[in-house]
């Protein structure tokens, strides 16, 4: 689309790209909220996310995966989160479709808390306040008891987004496009935010990969983030280390193509470890 800032990017690589292939452009944020965090946007142009075909959702998701891997390897982190606005009312400054990683640190005071109850179990493989909405064989859209908005997970049980298996990627893309379609068409929203968690700090809750999903009527500042410039010598730097991380964990993997695999029990466990404070 002629207008549009992201499908510009997209037609002229950038020095600051970290993925490039057919379906997939990401790149590292210039203004970022926090240093080293990665815009990931579909190739085509779609406005929304709830727009994005199945599969190019999947390789989307497949994408952010790898990269929140990625960051978990290369910066000194405590965790990491995905950020998804869908509509001006949630902060979508361009009418593209994108999710945005973000590297998380102890304190780092971003605010993006998504307010569900803590837990020490897992009250969803338990059913424990849950209330299921639709779902198929793989995946669920529920609310939660104590917190006003939509979750969206695989039935199985994977603690961290880096842990859930490719092949379970669509379903979930399919049933997190449904959710945002029901809360703006059924829940009077005018947009919707949409949230993941890796990690305590970064604002994990439940012991579940979820995407929370919170109704927006108005962009009343919640979830705005500040913005900070980065250097081209930072830049630079944290581009190289993001794309030999890539590359490292199995690839091709890298600023040409990238090709998704599952995770292997080690590849978890290391994340496991690496994050150390999961719910």
């Amino acid at each position: 689309m002629a207008s549009c800032l992201f499908c510009g990017l997209i037609k002229k690589q950038q020095p600051n790209t970290i993925v490039s292939n057919d379906a997939v452009v990401a790149l590292l944020d210039k203004r970022p909220s926090v240093a080293g965090q990665i815009i990931v946007l579909t190739r085509n142009h779609y406005p929304l996310l709830s727009q994005i075909p199945d599969r190019e959702l999947a390789e989307l998701l497949g994408s952010v995966k790898k990269i929140s891997q990625a960051m978990l390897r290369t910066y000194d982190v405590a965790g990491t989160t995905v950020l998804g606005r869908v509509g001006v009312e949630a902060g979508q400054i361009v009418p593209h479709a994108s999710l945005v990683v973000m590297p998380r640190y102890e304190g780092d005071g971003v605010g993006l808390d998504v307010p569900v109850p803590a837990s020490a179990g897992c009250n969803l493989c338990q059913m424990e306040g849950v209330s299921e909405e639709f779902g198929d064989a793989d995946t669920l859209c529920f609310q939660l008891e104590g917190f006003a908005g939509l979750g969206v997970a695989t039935r199985a049980h994977y603690p961290i987004l880096e842990a859930v298996p490719d092949q379970m990627l669509e379903p979930l893309g399919r049933t997190l496009k449904e959710a945002i379609q029901l809360m703006l068409s059924n829940w009077n929203a005018s947009a919707v935010t949409v949230l993941l968690h890796n990690g305590i700090p970064a604002g994990q809750r439940m012991p579940h990969a979820v995407f929370w999903l919170i109704a927006r009527e108005k962009n009343d500042g919640r979830f705005s983030l500040p913005e900070r410039a980065v250097g081209e010598e930072d830049t630079g730097r944290i581009v190289s280390a993001m794309r030999e991380a890539l590359v490292g964990m199995g690839g091709p993997v890298g600023v040409e193509t990238m090709q998704s695999a599952q995770v292997s029990n080690e590849v978890s466990d290391y994340l496991l470890e690496k994050l150390k404070r999961v719910p």
